[in-house]
């Protein structure tokens, strides 16, 4: 996911915009770094990652990468791949994200397709993101949770609310983009069939990119159609009815692929879950949660780059269900960030859209189950 999201200035001399705008408008550089330079020139006139994204039919995860590493490495390495150590090999301890950044590689090549390209990076590069010391989620939780990667070098978490129907953040599903699931059930070496395709994705009609700049609630939810249904290992899991109340002190459950290094997308890929407290004043537009021992004033336990679309998951009355989906985060006492807040988009608001866009989509969502009977006094065990 993309952490709280406050404009990083770039700072550009003029003769810094004379050399971009000569490789952007360049006809013999280099693809990848004319489109990095056209990203800067963009962000230097309107610092927004979504609008950069939007301007450019770009994802807005490309843009903060490439800002970001411009503020790091400087502005001309910022243009170029990443270098591969001479007699370098590849070998089968990285994560599954380090393989994501060499999709666009394989594209720009022309040699193969994306489902092609992605086969074979997973094939080498398996799985390896919550912050703050998030265990790896167990089974129990895995089967529920995929990664939505996409053709543009991103990645994003779901949840799985049908046998081919995936819940994640508006913020992950870009039109020009095309995406892959890939779940738990990934073999290593990867085989064609683990790459599950998607047939369509609808996203809210309400989401508004630039409202989460302003720091403002927009509806971050959206649907991904499987091209097939998964197999009966996932399961899907209930949202959350009406009479579901969150309340401040509450206890839930974030699950999601991300980061565990906040701008390191190496550090991401492997499933992580961890247990947060619900804070400030939960309603229907937001929700906050925070690490139980730190409160979100000290770095701890919390959601990061990658994470966007997780599941926030509710077991206080013995049922599993979805109660929301992970949005963005902060930093330490609300600096820019993760391991502060973990803000959450509240299904309750949205649920009504997601069972009618399900149904129209061809996927009618299950009831959720009623809970146990509590046993009568005297009754056997």
């Amino acid at each position: 996911m993309a952490a709280w999201r406050r404009a990083i200035e770039l700072s550009l001399g003029d003769a810094d915009v004379e050399r971009l705008r000569s490789i952007a408008q360049s006809r013999t550089e280099p693809a990848s770094r004319v489109e990095r330079a056209r990203i800067l020139l963009a962000y230097r006139e309107d610092p927004s990652f979504f609008a950069v994204g939007r301007a450019l039919s770009l994802h807005h995860q490309t843009v903060q990468r490439c800002v970001e590493r411009a503020m790091v490495e400087g502005l001309m390495a910022a243009l170029d791949d990443r270098p591969r150590p001479e007699g370098a090999t590849v070998t089968r301890d990285r994560p599954l994200a380090a393989m994501l950044s060499l999709i666009l590689i394989c594209q720009i090549a022309g040699a193969v397709s994306v489902t092609a390209s992605l086969f074979f990076l997973i094939s080498t590069f398996p799985a390896a993101a919550l912050v703050g010391g998030a265990p790896e989620a167990d089974q129990s939780i895995a089967r529920h949770v995929v990664m939505v990667t996409g053709s543009d070098r991103t990645f994003c978490s779901g949840v799985v609310i049908a046998q081919d129907l995936i819940l994640t953040a508006a913020q992950c599903v870009h039109p020009a983009t095309s995406y892959r699931i890939i779940g738990f059930d990934a073999p290593k070496p990867l085989t064609p069939k683990a790459l599950k395709s998607v047939s369509s994705t609808v996203v809210h009609p309400e989401w508004d990119a630039d409202a989460i700049l302003r720091h403002r609630v927009s509806a971050d939810v959206a649907l991904v159609k499987l091209a097939a249904p998964l197999p009966p290992a996932y399961m899907p899991v209930a949202l959350a009815d009406s009479q579901r109340v969150v309340a401040a002190g509450a206890r839930v459950i974030v699950v999601g692929y991300g980061v565990t290094v906040i701008g390191n997308g190496r550090t991401g890929g492997t499933l992580r879950a961890a247990h947060l407290l619900v804070t400030g004043n939960p309603g229907t537009l937001q929700i906050r949660l925070a690490d139980p021992n730190t409160k979100g004033e000290l770095a701890g336990l919390g959601a990061c780059q990658g994470d966007s679309g997780g599941p926030v998951l509710d077991t206080s009355d013995g049922r599993l269900a979805v109660i929301g989906m992970i949005s963005w985060s902060t930093g330490p006492a609300l600096s820019t960030g993760c391991g502060g807040l973990t803000g959450v988009t509240p299904i309750i608001r949205y649920r009504e859209w997601i069972v009618k866009t399900a149904a129209a989509m061809g996927s009618a969502l299950k009831p959720m189950a009623p809970p146990e009977p509590s046993p009568k006094p005297g009754s056997e065990p």
